[in-house]
């Protein structure tokens, strides 16, 4: 039997605010700015199309439930109840805005099905942030690196450094995918969630003027301005690309990928 959820009372303890985009994209930068905000509080990817992450990384804490299961929950009744249904953070302090991450690769089975269009209709008054980052060779770079390393974050107060990794090569066939995807993912959220509280935020802009772009974003959410710095650094530097052995011909094909786009 299908699940239904019922539409979210006009008066709500908390405003609740998506984050929509892609992995790699600066989506970690963003969440620890607005954790830094004594009013915002963003939990994880709580629907991460791994079981073992959403049951332990991304896992709601000091919560009555912890994870989803798309098996048995259905993703709207989990949000009003166990995310936008709680008006404080880990720490039981009042917040008054309730985030969450949503990647375009979570929504595909089970409860979560159709999430975002369900999220259209079920929260109106909902803040939309896309988190964009326009270079999508940068994007597939940052994603092999990760990937080879295991290391998918780096943090600013950790000295820890990434594991050594050999020389590779990237497929062309699977890079030009990887740009198509992330391209229609772009493309849907720009059309489907376009309107006063819809607000793309770009990469480039976030990582090179911090203090500049959270005042900004500050602003749009409606809340105080608050001092914030940024907790991770970028995982993939100029050095490193002499790593990927088939470099000049990847960014043939990127630039190939641009021009039948025309973007």
């Amino acid at each position: 039997m299908k699940i239904e959820a019922t539409p979210m009372a006009n008066q709500r303890p908390i405003r609740p605010l998506f984050i929509l985009g892609n992995p790699r994209t600066g989506s970690t930068l963003l969440s620890t700015l607005l954790l830094q905000h004594p009013s915002i509080h963003v939990h994880g990817e709580l629907f991460h199309s791994v079981e073992n992450e959403r049951k332990e990384s991304h896992k709601l804490r000091g919560r009555r439930k912890t994870w989803f299961d798309p098996e048995v929950d259905d993703a709207i009744i989990f949000l009003d109840e166990h995310v936008f249904g709680v008006s404080t953070d880990y720490q039981d302090t009042e917040v008054s805005i309730v985030g969450v991450k949503i990647f375009a690769d979570h929504v595909s089975k089970g409860g979560a099905s159709h999430l975002f269009r369900r999220i259209r209709g079920h929260y109106p008054q909902a803040e939309i942030i896309h988190m964009r980052r326009d270079d999508y060779l940068d994007v597939l770079i940052s994603h092999e690196f990760a990937s080879r390393s295991g290391q998918w974050v780096s943090w600013s107060h950790d000295s820890k450094t990434r594991d050594e990794i050999p020389p590779f090569e990237i497929d062309l066939e699977n890079a030009r995918d990887f740009w198509e995807r992330m391209y229609r993912a772009d493309s849907f959220f720009a059309l489907s969630f376009s309107g006063d509280k819809y607000f793309p935020i770009h990469y480039s802009q976030l990582s090179s003027n911090i203090p500049s772009a959270s005042a900004d974003l500050f602003s749009r959410l409606n809340v105080e301005p608050h001092e914030v710095t940024g907790a991770t650094e970028k995982q993939v530097n100029g050095d490193d690309l002499d790593l990927i052995l088939n470099l000049d011909v990847l960014m043939q094909e990127y630039s190939a990928f641009r021009r039948d786009l025309e973007i």
